[in-house]
């Protein structure tokens, strides 16, 4: 049986991830550069835990990938996958752990809500989180330079209040993207 653990009725009062944890993380990272990396288009068309099927790879980071799914209500669904090297390393997953702690806890308009995370039989380390379907703002930069006065203001107010929301409950965001 799977290790997916609902969380969204768990409540965390105080949480904060400390930069010596995401230092650790990224001098792993690149001590494990020389590993050949699994593609991740390769899993695609994959269940995890019999629930979640993978359709398409949405984007990679240094650690792992995100997927379009499926889920079993035929919703559509985001699943980050922690890459194969990183699942056996407790610094990594530690770290990992805490990221989807936080995410299921914090409840507000702009941030990506989680639902689901932890290690399937298979060994993936797995967060399933909401399918936010939008322009990043990468992409809203690209082609708005210079952004105008009243899109830069939206921006910055969607994104103070999300900050503040995380703030409020004792979680400091270090690793803000546009994407």
């Amino acid at each position: 049986s799977s290790t997916l653990s609902r969380t969204r009725s768990r409540s965390l009062s105080r949480l904060t991830i400390p930069p010596s944890s995401l230092d650790t993380t990224a001098r792993h990272a690149s001590a494990m550069s020389n590993t050949p990396r699994e593609d991740p288009q390769a899993r695609v068309g994959t269940v995890l835990g019999g629930r979640y099927k993978l359709l398409k790879v949405l984007g990679e980071g240094g650690i792992g990938a995100v997927y379009l799914a499926e889920a079993p209500d035929r919703s559509r669904v985001a699943v980050k996958l922690l890459r194969a090297e990183y699942t056996t390393d407790p610094e990594t997953r530690a770290r990992c752990d805490r990221e989807a702690r936080v995410m299921t806890s914090l409840v507000h308009e702009h941030i990506v809500r989680a639902w689901e995370f932890g290690r399937l039989p298979s060994g993936d380390v797995a967060l399933v989180m909401e399918l936010v379907e939008a322009e990043t703002l990468r992409s809203v930069y690209s082609h708005s330079r210079p952004l105008q006065p009243l899109i830069a203001m939206e921006i910055a107010r969607q994104l103070g209040g999300a900050l503040a929301h995380a703030h409020a409950q004792g979680v400091v965001h270090r690793d803000l993207k546009p994407a």
